[in-house]
């Protein structure tokens, strides 16, 4: 409890600071906003001066020293600007972390697109969706980085990636000020994945034809055009004479109009996620790692070259030369200098020198952000740990384990563990009486410990599976298959995987065989545990059938545990405790009684 009020401390006072830099920062960005009007005001009212004093020397003077210190106040404001972004984005990341303190995740991205049902695992724990890992845990705001947390949390990493990422979370989970203004940045410019997808690819086109296109013809136009102006400034040539130059560098960029459109279309937003890349990217160029992959990720950036900030922010001008085009004043520089063009081409041969370089930039950012995320989350949770992996085959064990969605106050803790090929947990328990619960804790915290997170437990240990879950197998009313059928077309995916699969499948069944009769329902799951004690795989089975508990005495490797209930002046009480051996307590009768059902007394079982 004094750990939960204490992590809630923290970030409600970096909030606070944060908030009173923020109301300083505004009050300067208004200064700035009216030194540019001001600055305007004056040059007009200067100019207007000296044309009446009939100065054209005054005229000059101001016209030249306007644009300057207009320029530099626009710098200054631009900068005051983004420190304004910056530190708002730092203030809603810290009331963000006490949301998810308080596991109040409703206002986080659940990443719904990630929803896979056919997925070994990721519905039945609640990886993504409402209330979900995936809301807890992702702090990235690249496209790159939240497509990359979620393939993480579908695919298990082996032993030597899993302790690459550990050694990188813990040495970023110290610096919670790098943390957040690695988010802060990232946040800076916001923009639509599709918007990304084009830009994307965009980058991956070939531009190699458009370099070939000759470059004397538009050399000559230009050349031309600039001859013709300074003829007639001299006045050795009429405006008519302007009209052939004119009309070859009309017919040259309309070969180019629909060229610089498409390309409009597909960079005008996704400009603003290199912009967030590259200011992501010097962040990590100017920071002193210690770990080996963060280290790596720094080196894919820097190299032996320069660097990829230099780089993409090169990238990011010709970008904003090409958005620019908006501009009135454009068209009428385009003709007289055939911008468009040289555009064009200092584009294809930026492309075609970095395409390759910018597909490994985006990956290491999209890790880098993953790798922040997890950290953070480190960083917040004061109960997570970080798990050991084991190099023993099915082996999982776990002390003071718990699910980390549910708040430090509500979390019951359980140790647990299973060790060896085909051991078998069976769990028996009463209704609510937390055996599904059990279930998807054990499932969640391997999820993170595959992925190198971690866990919410004391201590944890485990080795390379395979994890596989049959939990929500409801009835599809568009396919026309039932609860039944569902769970059975499950089980059978399960055997399909353990049977293919190369490593040890690791197997959660919750309510086993639930949506048949009782004789079927025992047969079946009697029958299906038999076969998996003598398969390539371990794990654990939910059951009210505590006949099964039979089977613990004619075979090896078959735990019994069960969750247990009482009850006390008429309410039901639960411990949420795992014990070992045979559920002890009924309340199915109790409950239908307390919603209306009319059961005699006599036949209610209780403790």
């Amino acid at each position: 409890m004094n750990s939960f009020m204490g992590r809630k401390e923290i970030f409600s006072k970096r909030r606070n600071h944060l908030e009173s830099d923020l109301k300083k920062i505004e009050t300067s960005f208004r200064v700035w906003s009216y030194s540019r009007l001001a600055i305007t005001f004056m040059a007009v009212a200067f100019v207007v001066y000296f044309a009446n004093l009939r100065s054209f020397e005054g005229i000059v003077v101001t016209v030249f020293i306007y644009p300057i210190v207009f320029g530099l106040i626009v710098q200054r404001h631009n900068r005051i600007k983004l420190e304004r972004y910056k530190v708002s984005n730092l203030v809603d990341i810290n009331c963000e972390e006490i949301l998810r303190i308080e596991v109040n995740l409703e206002e986080f991205d659940e990443g719904r697109e990630f929803i896979d049902r056919e997925h070994p695992y990721t519905s039945d724990l609640d990886i993504f969706g409402r209330h979900s890992i995936f809301q807890w845990i992702n702090r990235t705001s690249t496209y790159f980085g939240r497509n990359m947390l979620a393939e993480w949390l579908k695919s298990p990493a082996d032993k030597s990636e899993i302790e690459y990422r550990q050694e990188s979370i813990k040495e970023l989970s110290d610096d919670l000020d790098w943390i957040q203004d690695f988010q802060a940045l990232g946040r800076l410019s916001p923009v639509k994945p599709a918007e990304v997808k084009k830009l994307v690819s965009w980058l991956e086109e070939d531009e190699s034809p458009w370099l070939k296109i000759g470059i004397l013809p538009h050399l000559a136009g230009v050349v031309l055009m600039i001859t013709g102006i300074t003829l007639l400034g001299f006045g050795l040539i009429t405006y008519g004479w302007l009209i052939f130059p004119l009309s070859l560098n009309v017919l040259l960029l309309r070969r180019l109009f629909q060229r610089m459109k498409d390309l409009m279309d597909k960079t005008y937003e996704g400009n603003k996620a290199i912009q967030s890349i590259t200011l992501l990217i010097q962040k990590v160029e100017d920071s002193d790692f210690k770990s080996k992959r963060l280290k790596e990720i720094q080196y894919s950036f820097i190299g032996e070259n320069s660097s990829a900030f230099l780089r993409l922010k090169k990238l990011n001008k010709l970008l904003d030369f090409v958005n620019s085009r908006a501009n009135p004043l454009f068209g009428l520089i385009d003709i007289l200098t055939l911008f468009d063009y040289f555009l064009l081409r200092a584009l294809s041969k930026w492309k075609n020198e970095e395409r390759e370089k910018v597909r490994e930039w985006f990956s290491m950012i999209g890790m880098m952000e993953c790798l922040n995320s997890l950290a953070a989350t480190s960083h917040a949770e004061v109960d997570l740990n970080f798990p050991d992996f084991v190099e023993d085959e099915f082996h999982f064990s776990a002390r003071s384990i718990g699910h980390p969605l549910i708040g430090p106050q509500q979390r019951i803790n359980n140790d647990s563990g299973l060790k060896g090929k085909g051991s078998i947990a069976i769990v028996t328990g009463s209704n609510m009486s937390g055996k599904s619960t059990f279930l998807r804790t054990v499932g969640v915290n391997l999820v993170l410990a595959q992925m190198g997170a971690p866990v919410c437990a004391e201590s944890m240990e485990f080795s390379g599976t395979s994890l596989f879950t049959s939990m929500r197998n409801s009835d599809l009313l568009a396919e026309s298959v039932s609860s039944f059928y569902a769970e059975l077309q499950r089980l059978k995916a399960l055997l399909d995987r353990i049977n293919v699969g190369e490593k040890p499948v690791m197997f959660m069944i919750d309510e086993v065989l639930k949506g048949t009769n009782s004789k079927d329902r025992h047969l079946g799951a009697e029958s299906l545990i038999l076969q998996l004690r003598e398969m390539n795989t371990f794990g654990w089975v939910s059951t009210h059938d505590l006949e099964l508990g039979k089977l613990a005495e004619v075979s090896t490797g078959i735990e019994l545990f069960s969750f247990n209930s009482s009850i006390r002046n008429g309410e039901l009480i639960f411990d949420y405790k795992l014990s070992k051996g045979l559920c002890r307590s009924f309340n199915a009768s109790i409950l239908m009684k307390k919603m209306g059902i009319d059961i005699p007394e006599d036949q209610i079982k209780s403790d």
